[in-house]
């Protein structure tokens, strides 16, 4: 279970057109094996010779998840001053597109989008679509 506690603190007034801020958190995996066009001449580190042939290529910071789904989250409350605060939970699949998902290659990354993604008249005339990006440390626990 992946248990994210996400805090974001408004320095200013948000300049979002319709005034709505979205947060996304995103599950990445890392050494995920699979094809590359020219991988062994631009990325020869990650290349393995020995693997099948439409597996040679070791992936990293792969999407796996969004949680929250393309729109993400409305975070509300955009002006100066606020907080949004908000823990969200979400099961890991052990399986995801037939690769098994190892733990320690997880990291997680969020964001704040001004406007939604999917609507376009309200991503696309924002002054910055992407407003803030972290990425997170994955804390394993035996809960």
């Amino acid at each position: 279970k992946l248990t994210c506690n996400v805090q974001a603190y408004f320095t200013a007034n948000s300049t979002a057109l319709t005034g709505n801020n979205y947060v996304h958190i995103v599950v990445l995996q890392d050494s995920i094996w699979g094809p590359q066009s020219n991988g062994k001449n631009y990325y020869p580190a990650m290349w393995d010779d020995s693997r099948p042939n439409n597996m040679r290529y070791c992936h990293n910071h792969m999407l796996r998840e969004m949680p929250l789904g393309i729109d993400g989250e409305n975070i509300g409350g955009n002006f100066k001053g606020n907080t949004y605060q908000k823990t969200f939970t979400y099961d890991i699949p052990l399986v995801i597109s037939e690769e098994d998902v190892v733990l320690p290659h997880l990291s997680v990354l969020v964001f704040i989008t001004e406007g939604r993604p999917t609507v376009l008249d309200e991503y696309k005339n924002n002054k910055e679509r992407v407003i803030y990006v972290t990425q997170s440390e994955l804390i394993l626990t035996d809960e």
